[in-house]
């Protein structure tokens, strides 16, 4: 299954490099190489040599995926093209869009994005957490870019008056702005908000060793989580 992935990546990899120019060129050598010497271990029924094999191709494959994606600023302008294409879904899409436009730097865009989400949430109830999530998320964030601790702080907690999705329940909750407030020394404010969480994060044994962290005098360490649920 995994090496079924990995091909799934490898093809991934060409249709990007194709309709990408400017983008670094695909180190396709290293990924033969590495396609290879995985064929040689399959080959030869070596399960141990087909398992490291198997992780250098995956390493190398996804190191040269990320050297292909698009960049935050182009997945704001394909956002901003499908909201303008169909503004009857328009409100579906401010959550990504204020998220995408924080993320590329577009801080106005994502101020404005943020604002109108929270002014005017989308009428499905299964869209209306993403709003609540994403909305005081970017406002956080933004708060902290001109020192604002305490507004911060209103927005990670304002962020978890939520009932969640099946993506916050899973892999939530969202830790952009609680990672943020961490590195500011705001350990009780995140431990307040994860706690919060626990109300719609169900499926995530993580939090629970976040909280016990908290509780027991530390910060977590959230460096090699995703920050954000898109």
């Amino acid at each position: 299954m995994r090496i079924f992935r990995i091909t799934v990546l490898v093809t991934a990899l060409c249709g990007i490099a194709l309709a990408q120019k400017d983008r670094p060129d695909v180190d396709w050598t290293t990924l033969s190489q590495k396609l290879d010497t995985l064929r040689v271990a399959v080959d030869a029924r070596d399960i141990d040599k087909a398992k490291k094999a198997t992780d250098d191709l995956s390493h190398v494959t996804t190191t040269e995926w990320l050297k292909q994606r698009p960049t935050d600023a182009e997945y704001l302008r394909k956002a901003e093209d499908r909201a303008a294409a169909n503004p009857r879904n328009r409100k579906n899409s401010l959550p990504y869009l204020a998220m995408m436009a924080f993320r590329a730097g577009e801080f106005e865009k994502a101020d404005r994005y943020a604002h109108e989400t929270l002014e005017y949430p989308p009428a499905d109830a299964i869209l209306l957490p993403e709003s609540i999530v994403s909305g005081n998320t970017v406002l956080g964030m933004i708060a902290l870019r001109h020192d604002d601790v305490a507004g911060a702080r209103a927005r990670l907690l304002a962020s978890a008056k939520t009932k969640g999705t099946t993506i916050q329940d899973r892999w939530g909750p969202m830790l952009a702005l609680a990672k943020a407030l961490l590195d500011k020394g705001q350990n009780d404010a995140v431990l307040e908000y994860f706690e919060s969480c626990k109300s719609f994060v169900t499926k995530n044994p993580k939090l629970d060793d976040w909280i016990a962290t908290l509780k027991g005098g530390r910060a977590p360490d959230l460096s090699h989580e995703s920050l954000w649920l898109y």
